[in-house]
């Protein structure tokens, strides 16, 4: 799992390194995606919760299950937000750097003599 990590690792250095407009807001973009990810993990825990405490002598804590409810709608809410926002930005940024490394691309072209 380290090497899956660590080629990941230099792959994004990499491609930062070739595309430095990835770098503008990448802290950000990741953070986003954090929030989202943890966000989902929410439920599961929350539907646990509720199975494990809503229902206590056959009879349903209402009050209970209605708090997890609308902590689990909010969680829902959040990661539908922060991650659209991050694959937007995300999308963006890519675009950018493909754009400035075509761009990279066509002035080296161009430069070159028609001997080559």
């Amino acid at each position: 799992m380290s090497d899956d990590l660590s080629t990941s690792t230099r792959v994004i250095r990499e491609g930062v390194n070739i595309a430095p407009d990835l770098r503008s807001g990448l802290a950000l973009t990741v953070v986003l995606a954090f929030i989202g990810t943890g966000s989902r993990l929410v439920i599961p825990i929350l539907l646990r919760q509720i199975i494990d405490h809503g229902f206590i002598d056959g009879k349903m804590r209402v009050e209970f299950v209605f708090t997890l409810c609308v902590i689990g709608f909010a969680s829902v809410l959040l990661s539908s937000f922060t991650l659209r926002l991050a694959t937007a930005r995300l999308g963006t940024r890519a675009e950018r750097g493909l754009f400035a490394i075509r761009v990279r691309l066509f002035d080296h072209i161009h430069r070159l003599s028609l001997a080559d």
